[in-house]
């Protein structure tokens, strides 16, 4: 008599939109809430979770989030699911039009998602404040010892020593969703060295133009994030010691780099893993670029007004392109009475968080 074989359980998939209040991370914070795609086994563990972006629509993200989670699931081996449930048909139809009909997408109530948030809320109520670190869920020692690296190399190419601080450099970065952004390098005078980004040049001018005005009625254009560095008796030393004992480049004791990002209400918030791809990119791309123009000023020549380079990042080589903009009548009006640029201030009084 032959054995018996076991019958293979199918394997159900379910997926969500979960928002979470960023109070069950810091209580302090009063920004707007996270969203997270959650695929999971029902009763079972998650086996992906992708935090959005500000303003990003999940359907824009679930399909290339359901891919990454079959190819590399938080828990178990790679597998596809057999079935789909969501409660939302919305989801439901993007799923339906994108992924293989061998795979049914049911729409259907998905209580235990609502169970996940449940849990997570009640772990995190009694969770004992942790000790600041640069790392998160979605911020791993290798991203952030990439970011330290690129950071490093900026900090030591100084380029408010051969850039304007009045006129921005336009950047196209596709591969990170940045077309005809604006950049300005700050510390031209000796202080808070880094850079701001700017989602356009319009952007930038609008917020010289509200430095300017420093009127408090007038909302000035926020920029995307800042990179900036701070002395490392400045910052928690906690953070000091978490960046020696993983052995990350750190141009010198007053270089500690930071990530800040402010809303539309001024409260910082922490920065998402794209613009730490951002962040870093861009820093080695700027460094290269200050690097040519020091290099080219040596040598007696014109130093050159725009770069295009391919930098290797933590996620692989990416293309930048850096390019002076033209100064406009407007633009060179529209400079502060100090002649450099800083970062907008958060709203808070507490101390600042360091990314």
């Amino acid at each position: 008599m032959k054995p018996s074989r076991e019958t293979k359980p199918s394997v159900e998939w379910l997926c969500g939109v979960l928002t979470i209040p960023t109070q069950l991370f810091d209580p302090n914070n009063q920004t707007e809430p996270l969203q997270s795609i959650i695929w999971m086994i029902p009763n079972g563990p998650v086996l992906g979770s992708l935090t959005l972006e500000p303003g990003q629509v999940p359907s824009a993200a679930v399909i290339e989030h359901f891919r990454e989670t079959t190819r590399s699931p938080l828990i178990g081996k790679p597998h596809t699911p057999e079935r789909i449930r969501v409660a939302h048909e919305e989801l439901a139809n993007v799923l339906r039009a994108e992924l293989s009909p061998t795979i049914p997408v049911v729409c259907a109530p998905t209580p235990e998602l609502d169970a996940l948030l449940e849990s997570m809320t009640e772990f995190m109520s009694h969770r004992q404040p942790a000790a600041p670190s640069y790392l998160s869920a979605d911020v791993t020692s290798d991203k952030m010892a990439a970011f330290f690296r690129a950071a490093a190399a900026l900090y030591r190419a100084q380029p408010w020593t051969c850039l304007p601080s009045d006129v921005p450099l336009l950047l196209d970065v596709e591969a990170l969703a940045l077309q005809g952004a604006a950049l300005v390098v700050m510390g031209h005078g000796n202080q808070e060295y880094g850079f701001l980004l700017f989602s356009s040049q319009a952007d930038f001018n609008g917020f010289l133009h509200a430095a300017k005005l420093a009127q408090p009625t007038v909302q000035p254009p926020m920029p995307l994030f800042a990179l900036d560095y701070n002395r490392g008796a400045d910052i928690p030393v906690e953070l000091r010691k978490e960046a020696t004992a993983h052995g990350w480049q750190v141009a010198n004791a007053n270089a500690y780099p930071a990530i800040t990002v402010l809303d539309a209400q001024f409260s910082e918030r922490s920065p998402t893993p794209t613009q730490l791809k951002q962040a870093e990119a861009i820093a080695l791309a700027l460094a290269e670029f200050a690097q040519n123009r020091r290099d080219a000023s040596t040598a007696k020549q014109p130093p050159p007004a725009a770069v295009t380079t391919t930098v290797q990042t933590h996620s692989g080589p990416i293309q930048v392109t850096l390019a002076l903009a033209t100064v406009t009548h407007h633009a060179a009006n529209e400079n502060t009475s100090t002649g450099t640029t800083q970062r907008p201030r958060a709203a808070s009084k507490k101390k600042r968080r360091k990314y």
